[in-house]
């Protein structure tokens, strides 16, 4: 299992928390039902889906990953992909609990006809509804006619899906490193997190009120993270593979900061310190004649 990094763990811990409560706690028995729906906050490249990813392993549930961004809508012909509905009914027939972790959320605040009729889909499955539209395929439900398998599948969405929204929305992070920045800084700190008002003036209320509040945030990296974030994959790597990355690590921090490449940057940092130890271990090849 991946390690957490510092940054992820307070958003972690509380999305575990939700989670095994929603998992094993006796709500099912109470006459009013607690809203379960959990939204993680933070700009591209924090770690976002990897949390979710994390407390589906700890958990030892299935995942399901969808975003508005790919959603394919009722209508679509299969040659353009299975519509996205489907897709969470199969996942619901085929387990009896799971984790649907649905990102960019943050783009259902745009307006246009194409994200208005996306909106209804997205926002029935946040809601742990169906469209009333779903088309069933019998032959594959265990259940004698649609009617039932719509139940039985409605069933399990409202009751054992932990669901999961993820969202940038950049333009806090934005306002709020502009608002960090004192005059002539280069790089902005990394580590503000947006007040509530903040959320409330860029998280439009009928996204918001489909979550638990306050939201989970994972904030950027300032250069004390991104240097923890080096600490803490050296110590995942074998000697030669951290003195490696180590090396690039050093080099690129600043442009880390000011590009906002996050848990990325970890990545790429393997990739340079495999590459250059391949390159350095690998028997010459002979050039090819001309």
């Amino acid at each position: 299992m991946s390690p957490l990094f510092a940054h992820q763990k307070a958003a972690y811990h509380g999305l575990l928390a939700t989670a095994e409560v929603f998992f094993h706690g006796d709500w099912r028995k109470l006459g009013v039902t607690p809203r379960f729906t959990r939204l993680l906050i933070g700009p591209t490249g924090v770690g976002k889906t990897h949390l979710v990813r994390r407390l589906a392993l700890q958990l030892s549930v299935p995942m399901l990953e969808v975003a508005s961004a790919t959603w394919i809508p009722f209508g679509c012909t299969e040659r353009a992909g299975v519509p996205t509905w489907k897709q969470i009914a199969t996942f619901c027939h085929d387990h009896q609990c799971g984790i649907i972790f649905i990102d960019e959320v943050d783009k259902l605040g745009e307006r246009s006809s194409w994200m208005n009729h996306l909106r209804v889909e997205i926002f029935a499955a946040l809601d742990r509804t169906m469209p009333v539209n779903l088309s069933w395929d019998v032959d594959e439900c265990e259940h004698a006619d649609a009617e039932e398998c719509r139940d039985h599948a409605i069933n399990i969405l409202s009751n054992h899906m932990f669901i999961v929204g993820g969202g940038a929305f950049q333009d806090l992070w934005v306002a709020k490193n502009v608002k960090s920045m004192g005059f002539g800084s280069a790089l902005p700190s990394g580590t503000c997190v947006p007040e509530q008002q903040e959320l409330a003036s860029v998280i439009p209320a009928e996204i918001a009120n489909r979550f638990v509040t306050p939201p989970l945030i994972l904030p950027p990296l300032g250069e004390p993270e991104y240097r923890r974030l080096l600490d803490q994959l050296c110590k995942c790597l074998p000697a030669r593979l951290a003195a490696r990355a180590r090396v690039a690590g050093e080099v690129s921090i600043g442009e880390a900061v000011q590009q906002g490449l996050g848990c990325r940057w970890a990545e790429r940092l393997l990739l340079e310190a495999l590459t250059r130890e391949r390159q350095e271990t690998a028997p010459r090849r002979k050039e090819p004649g001309l």
